[in-house]
């Protein structure tokens, strides 16, 4: 199979020509990104959509997915990332398959996990990232919610990233007795760091949640949802993870342009422990981002190689793209049992600079999207200039 490229306007896609292909990566340069909320096949009351019936399931949530997007002028085909949740790792394919029968060409870069989801009897849900020309002229991000769309009604269906700075922060968390004391804990750590960088939650584009017991997700919405106070909250999306604690929280940021020369600074906090394998926040400068695809191995080997094939292909796509390991901005690692977690421990201090480790999270998780896989790792980078 042959490598090839497609190109938009502000939009340039790398993948393998195939039937069924999503980009290896996409670069975006010029445009506000569209940040959606985690999207489940529920109906415009909130009734799940085809219990037993994935195919309806998997229909829904495109609807959904493609009506949000409109109401932003922003088409399918201009998706950059599709980030995919399954409860059943078979069904990741089933709805890549879909997806390429109603959105045909070179897709977005694909992001996958396994994980329990919030709402009983769903199989599946989508988030995304999509492109478009630049309107906003206020410097902030907007916020907005989709008629017809179900959803915690404090919560938006999309958020838009204005041209600026992007800030990537890392997944902090916090104790507590509960899920909901340790949400809050959460919220008021990274309440912490918006003030460290001169930004208040009108700046938050997105916030992702690694959660436990994912029976209790909505008392998260609610946290959030009180946390962001009387407007509408960002859009939220959550996994099921396996840890001690309840909760770890990330965010995407907007910060206005400011003079720096087009790059990124990794950076740490000062009330927190610094790490030479990932950074507490990463501040990109200039308009262009470069979007990886999550990488695999090869399922039947054991999760030492299977790690050391991941970290291969994402140097490869890194290379192809114009950037390397210095220039990532955002990791996120999913493992699916301790092998996995420690061998990725072991490997990045071997690759990566100390000074410029990407921000990142990283969870233990139920599966990773993919039959018989151990990992996977996506990432956010930009050029190496």
């Amino acid at each position: 199979m042959s490598q090839f490229c497609s190109g938009e306007d502000g939009v340039s896609r790398i993948g393998v020509e195939s039937d069924i292909s999503f980009a290896e990566s996409v670069t975006v340069q010029g445009r506000e990104l569209v940040f959606t909320s985690q999207l489940l096949p529920l109906d415009a009351r909130g009734a799940l959509v085809g219990p037993e019936a994935p195919r309806e399931q998997i229909e829904r949530v495109l609807d959904s997915l493609f009506s949000v997007l409109e109401q932003q002028q922003c088409r399918p085909e201009d998706v950059v990332r599709l980030n995919i949740y399954v409860a059943d790792e078979r069904l990741s394919s089933l709805l890549c398959e879909r997806w390429k029968l109603r959105v045909p060409g070179l897709g977005p870069s694909l992001s996958m996990v396994t994980t329990r989801l919030p709402v009983a009897g769903a199989m599946l849900a989508v988030d995304a990232v999509a492109a478009r020309a630049p309107t906003i002229t206020d410097a902030l991000p907007v916020r907005a919610r989709t008629a017809g769309i179900a959803g915690h009604e404090h919560i938006a269906h999309a958020a838009v990233l204005p041209v600026g700075e992007t800030i990537y922060i890392s997944g902090q968390a916090e104790p507590g007795a509960n899920l909901v004391e340790a949400t809050a804990n959460t919220l008021a750590g990274l309440q912490r760091t918006l003030e460290h960088l001169g930004l208040g939650k009108q700046h938050v584009v997105e916030v992702k949640c690694f959660l436990t017991p994912m029976s209790e997700a909505e008392s998260v919405y609610n946290e959030v949802s009180r946390f962001f106070g009387d407007g509408i909250a960002p859009p939220v999306s959550v996994v099921d993870w396996i840890s001690t604690l309840p909760i770890e929280i990330e965010m995407v940021v907007h910060a206005p342009a400011g003079i720096a020369k087009p790059g990124a600074t990794h950076e740490w906090l000062p009330w927190l422990t610094n790490s030479p394998v990932y950074c507490r926040l990463a501040r990109v400068q200039g308009d262009t981002q470069i979007f990886v695809s999550g990488c695999f191995g090869s399922p039947g080997d054991n999760e030492t190689l299977q790690v050391a094939e991941v970290f291969d292909r994402l140097q490869e796509r890194l290379k192809e793209a114009g950037s390397d390991l210095r220039h990532m901005v955002k990791a996120t690692y999913y493992v699916s049992n301790d092998a996995a977690s420690a061998a990725v421990n072991e490997i990045r201090p071997t690759l990566y600079d100390p000074e410029h480790p990407p921000a990142a999270s990283k969870a233990l998780v139920t599966g990773v999207g993919q039959l018989g896989g151990a990992v996977t790792l996506d990432m956010i980078a930009i050029p190496a200039r």
